[in-house]
């Protein structure tokens, strides 16, 4: 993030360059607008890098978190005699018995809030 940030930076400076030698007549018009089409365009690709950059980060936060969350409700869990209601309220979404032997149990997906479902006989 850093050096998009620098990158950013750097490419503004040339800008602003640009502009004042065009001004003091050291380059045309022509490749004034030439280079400044090239600058602002690495800037519009490194504003789109750190966007995804940012992106990434909050997806990698909220999956740690859901990941801290899902440990401390698996936590709660250790034996049989510990899958009290509320743990499994906390685990569960949704249990479907079909039969005797069919049973579906969907589990909370802390990480997306979604159900994932897990048959077993």
């Amino acid at each position: 993030m850093v050096k998009i940030k620098a990158a950013t930076e750097k490419n503004r400076h040339y800008l602003i360059g640009l502009y004042e030698n065009l001004k003091l007549d050291v380059i045309s018009e022509t490749e004034y607008r030439e280079l400044k089409s090239t600058y602002e365009l690495r800037m519009a690709t490194l504003a789109e890098q750190e966007t995804s950059l940012q992106e990434k980060i909050k997806t990698s936060i909220r999956k740690e978190k859901a990941l801290e969350q899902a440990k401390n409700s698996t936590m709660l869990v250790k034996t049989v005699s510990d899958l009290t209601t509320g743990a499994i309220t906390q685990l569960v979404e949704k249990i479907t018995v079909y039969n005797k032997t069919n049973i579906a149990v969907e589990l909370r997906r802390f990480e997306t809030s979604k159900t994932e479902t897990r048959e077993g006989a």
